[in-house]
Parts: structure tokens; C-alpha cells; sequence
């Protein structure tokens, strides 16, 4: 008899050994291993040694927590420039990317939420550049969602007024070179007129135009869009339609996603595009099939109505293969 479980909120009816299965499973989680080196700094008192050694084991992981602990040892070691580089670092990607091109993901939410938080708490107190911290903590806040996004509303206070909004944007420091951070509360909170120029402003359209297909995001709605960066649109999602990037294939299906970016395209392009949902299936079926970001793609197939009970049985499979 078929049951169902909830994957990302959905339902999915699965038989009977497959549920048992699912219920088993245990995935691996590297927030132990990230929890001892935390607690290490947490409580660390400078030595230029010790301070190499748990450097060195940060930079066996890929994910913002590690980042961040690194960031903060260089800051409570008197390197606050190289602290302040690595946060600025981070900030020059969307939050989405750190999460799909990361281990990240082999870490308990919560954990990740305690970990952060605290380390944003030390940088409150320790980090001179309290400018530079408000901008980390509306980059975590505007590019999150769901429990992470709460749980910060909820410990942190968080600015987010348009009066404010426009102060950080406008900041020749803080604000143009951070699109990743003030863009979409600019285009969510403003009108379209303010965010055009916000981009127009800001290193978007340079970056755009120098061939960094990840800024293709800031222009979705091509209501009121220079000209000149037209161009620039064609040949960067020529460029996405190629790629076997994850997360910049997310870009990609994100831009086709909006009706007025996807008729402009198929208005430029030779070539036929296709339906945006076929695209998706194929591409995340063969991530599935090579193993590649399974859990999210697992949801974004859940998401149009295509899971298959096979792939959650791979996805466990991959899974018991790390234990």
C-alpha cells in the first residue's frame, strides 16, 4: 500500500519498502566536525601557530561557515584586512550559489543557524567595520528563506525600511559593488524606475557586459532596461544554455521562468528554446543520474510534479555510500 512523505512540503506517494527505506536512512552531517573547530575559536586566544593549524583544517571544507570562522580568526589574529576580504568575498556571490557549489548542504540547518549566529555576534562585538557587518547580516537576511530567514528575523534586528534601503544602496562603498546584497530588496521593495537605476549604478551591468553570466539575474524584468545591455543578455544566456554549471543552470531556468525575459530571448535567438519545464526535467533527471546536487534536484522535480520514487531510492543510496 502506497504512503506518502513530505519532500520540501510536498507530498509524494511511495510504496511501502521504498517508505521504510527513506526512514531509515541516515545522512551524513559534518556538523560535528565543523562544531569542534567552531568551539576551538570560539574561544581562542591568539597564538600565530595554533591560529595556521585550524586555518589549515577550514580549508578542507567549501561552505560559508568555514569562510566565516576563517574571517573571524584573522580578525581576533590583528588581520582584519584579510577578515574583512573574505566576508567581502562571499558577499560578491548569491547566497544560493555558497549553498549549491558547497558541502554545505551535509550540515544540519539548525547548526548552520547556531553557527552563524554566533559568529555574527562575535563580529558585532570585535569587527571595527560595523558597516561591513550590516551589509553581511542583510546579505544573509535578504538572500535566505523559510526557517534560516526567521530565525535570523527573530534573534537578530534587522533593517529593512526603504528609507534605510536606499542609504545602504546608494553608498559608493557599501552599497554598488554589494548587487548580491541590495539588489532584491531594491527590486521587491522599490519600483521598477529605482531598481533600473540601482543597476545601472552598480557593477551589474559592468560585470554583465565583461561576460559574468551569474549577474544575468538582476535583469528579469526587462521593463525599462538600457539598451546596451541587450546584447549582453543574448550572449550571456547563450552562454547558460551551454553550461553544466549547477548553480548556474538554476540561473539560467530562473531567467526563462519570467515571461517577459523568456519572449525576449525566443525573439533573439535562432535556435528554439523549448518549454522551460522540459528543460528542468531533463537536466535534473541526469543530475540524479550522475549524483550531482540530488536532494535539490529532488525537490525542483517535486516541484513540477515529477518525482519519481526511484530517484529518492537513489538519493539514499548516495547517502548510505558516504556512511
Amino acid at each position: 500500500m502506497a504512503k506518502s512523505i513530505e519532500l520540501n512540503k510536498v507530498k509524494v506517494n511511495i510504496g511501502k519498502e521504498d517508505l521504510a527505506a527513506v526512514e531509515e536512512i541516515k545522512i551524513i552531517d559534518y556538523s560535528n566536525e565543523m562544531k569542534t573547530i567552531f568551539n576551538q575559536i570560539m574561544v581562542f586566544k591568539y597564538d600565530l601557530e595554533k591560529a595556521y593549524v585550524i586555518i589549515k583544517k577550514l580549508d578542507q571544507y567549501n561552505n560559508i561557515i568555514a569562510k566565516l570562522l576563517k574571517s573571524y580568526l584573522f580578525m581576533i589574529s590583528g588581520n582584519s584586512a584579510r577578515a574583512e576580504a573574505i566576508l567581502i568575498e562571499i558577499m560578491n556571490k548569491e547566497l544560493l550559489d555558497h549553498a549549491l557549489s558547497s558541502d554545505i548542504q551535509l550540515m544540519k540547518l539548525e547548526n548552520q543557524i547556531e553557527m552563524t549566529l554566533a559568529i555574527i555576534d562575535k563580529f558585532d562585538d570585535d569587527l571595527k567595520n560595523t558597516k561591513l557587518i550590516e551589509n553581511f547580516v542583510a546579505y544573509i537576511f535578504f538572500g535566505s528563506s523559510g526557517e534560516f530567514q526567521e530565525e535570523f528575523d527573530s534573534e537578530l534586528t534587522i533593517k529593512r525600511g526603504i528609507s534605510y534601503i536606499r542609504e545602504k544602496y546608494k553608498s559608493i562603498q557599501y552599497g554598488k559593488p554589494f548587487p548580491f546584497v541590495w539588489g532584491a530588496p531594491v527590486y521587491e521593495m522599490s519600483s521598477q524606475v529605482e531598481y533600473n537605476q540601482y543597476i545601472s549604478s552598480s557593477v551589474v551591468g559592468k560585470n554583465l557586459m565583461n561576460g559574468q553570466t551569474s549577474y544575468l539575474l538582476f535583469f528579469r524584468n526587462l521593463d525599462g532596461i538600457s539598451s546596451k545591455f541587450k546584447k549582453s543578455l543574448i550572449d550571456g544566456i547563450n552562454k547558460l544554455e551551454k553550461t553544466e554549471d549547477f548553480y548556474l543552470k538554476t540561473v539560467y531556468f530562473r531567467m526563462l521562468d519570467n515571461d517577459s525575459f523568456y519572449r525576449f530571448i525566443t525573439a533573439h535567438k535562432k535556435s528554439k528554446i523549448g518549454l522551460t519545464a522540459n528543460l528542468k526535467r531533463k537536466f535534473f533527471k541526469e543530475k540524479i543520474l550522475n549524483d550531482k546536487n540530488i536532494l535539490f534536484s529532488l525537490i525542483q522535480l517535486t516541484i513540477l510534479g515529477d518525482l519519481n520514487p526511484n530517484y529518492i531510492l537513489r538519493f539514499i543510496a548516495n547517502e548510505r555510500a558516504r556512511l
